[in-house]
């Protein structure tokens, strides 16, 4: 287990899936904290708060009511400063066409939720094992689609 602690930040309206990916996170082998988000209003607030440490990865669901992931994921690649953070779309759906246009805007890694806890905690492990060891592995050849 790595002693240094990995901070993540999840943006999912659904509180029973923010609950899910929390307690899949820390069956992980990763020391690793995670601040949850149900809305991208709150979210950009805090990360645009400059007295916050900045997360390694960001999981952003991407149908949210108000301000959707793609506005969201857009407001992130926008800024320069986040430039290193990993943004992980983690949705429900899957259309190749939707998956290839996040990544040509930015996103790094598409995550369809499981249907099962146990396949949740098997893609986030190998999901996050590519994020925190990415210095090792250029982000471009990092999979970028892990699905059911």
């Amino acid at each position: 287990m790595s002693l240094e602690q990995n901070l993540l930040f999840l943006v999912d309206d659904d509180a029973d899936d923010r609950t899910l990916f929390e307690d899949a996170v820390n069956q992980t082998h990763f020391n690793t904290k995670v601040i949850s988000f149900s809305s991208v209003d709150t979210f950009l607030e805090h990360l645009n708060d400059a007295s916050h440490e900045l997360p390694k990865a960001v999981f952003l669901d991407l149908h949210l009511p108000i301000v959707g992931g793609e506005e969201c994921l857009l407001k992130i690649r926008e800024n320069k400063a986040y430039n290193n953070i990993c943004v992980v779309i983690y949705s429900t759906s899957f259309l190749g066409s939707t998956a290839d246009r996040l990544k040509n805007m930015g996103a790094n890694l598409y995550i369809q939720k499981p249907s099962s806890f146990s396949l949740l905690i098997t893609i986030l492990q190998r999901s996050l094992t590519s994020i925190f060891e990415k210095e090792h592995t250029p982000i471009e050849d990092i999979d970028f689609i892990h699905k059911n």
